[in-house]
């Protein structure tokens, strides 16, 4: 099953989320998880479906597996980088060249266990990138323009497409983490989460075997972060 997920919902339970107000959550209230308590596939209960997360503030396609057997099938193939992802992200600065790939390891800032940075010593994390249109504004609080652009992430690692595009310095409109948060407060005036949604999702059904492409139109708050780009473009 395909969901849209919205901003500001956390995926997975946690000690900081209060009960009742996370993607695991509803999945347990709309599907008998329960009913599985005794297989052998306990990712399925611990997980309650979900075969991948997003940030809490990004919006966008996600897949739940329905049974055990599903859920691991769907979990193997990301886990294969089998499944193509295709983000929307709208970054700070004019991304130039074009297109690339970013190759960089990640893994956690040793004096902040919640943020992640470029590692030597990290995990692999690859991010394809193409821009789509990139914007001069004319403010007084920005000078370094803009950029609409399609990120294709081949891994899956924690934060890795902002990570990425922090490192290459060209940070996500709106994100306090990476971006700094006095430029994000700046931004948030006119986006009111960091800029980034999950478009698309392409993966082999775990039962017909059938490739399926999945699609999440641009939400109506992101939409009008990139009109207000556009009516201060000059």
């Amino acid at each position: 099953m395909c969901i849209g997920k919205p901003p500001g919902m956390v995926v997975n339970r946690a000690d900081t989320v209060e009960d009742g107000e996370t993607l695991q959550d509803w999945t347990e209230q709309h599907f008998d998880v329960g009913a599985y308590s005794n297989t052998p596939l306990q990712d399925f209960i611990s997980r309650s479906g979900i075969a991948h997360r997003l940030d809490k503030e990004t919006s966008g396609v996600m897949v739940i597996g329905k049974t055990p057997e599903s859920l691991a099938e769907l979990m193997r193939q990301f886990k294969e980088r089998e499944t193509q992802k295709t983000y929307w992200a709208l970054t700070h600065g004019v991304i130039e060249p074009g297109n690339g790939t970013v190759h960089l390891p990640l893994g956690r800032n040793p004096f902040n266990r919640h943020k992640f940075q470029i590692d030597v010593f990290g995990k692999v994390a690859t991010t394809r990138y193409e821009v789509q249109e990139s914007f001069m504004v004319d403010s007084n609080d920005y000078q370094d323009g803009f950029t609409l652009v399609h990120l294709f992430p081949k891994t899956g690692r924690t934060h890795q497409i902002r990570v990425h595009m922090a490192h290459l310095g060209y940070p996500l409109v709106g994100d306090e983490v990476y971006g700094g948060r006095k430029r994000a407060d700046r931004d948030r005036a006119w986006c009111v989460r960091h800029f980034l949604h999950a478009a698309q999702l392409t993966f082999t059904h775990p039962i017909t075997h059938e490739s399926m492409s999945v699609t999440a139109p641009l939400p109506a708050d992101l939409q009008a972060a990139i009109e207000w780009v556009k009516e201060h473009h000059v």
